[in-house]
């Protein structure tokens, strides 16, 4: 019982859809992730993206932006310590917001 939220594994670059929840990468190389456009999200939409591998230090994960939208005002943001994490939400319109 209860919600449970769809888990993605990934391994390569990977552009983040808004079927997307948890992504998991298990990288052996640094990946891109490219998020959806905020615009084609629902206000409010989360993503979570996590080193499972632990080798984020070595294989960074890169988050990059569509278009014109802005992540905590940036274009985009590294994840770069072992078994790091991030969340973040949407405006619906033109932003992220890590949290």
């Amino acid at each position: 019982s209860g919600m449970v939220h769809a888990r993605n594994s990934i391994d390569s670059h990977y552009t983040i859809t808004t079927a997307d929840y948890y992504i998991g990468c298990n990288h052996t190389a640094s990946v891109t992730l490219t998020l959806p456009s905020a615009a084609s999200l629902a206000s409010g939409q989360t993503f979570t993206i996590k080193d499972e591998s632990g080798q984020a230090d070595s294989y960074n994960i890169t988050v990059v932006r569509q278009g014109t939208d802005l992540v905590d005002g940036q274009t985009n943001f590294t994840i770069e310590s072992p078994f790091g994490a991030v969340n973040l939400y949407s405006n619906g319109s033109n932003k992220f917001f890590l949290f």
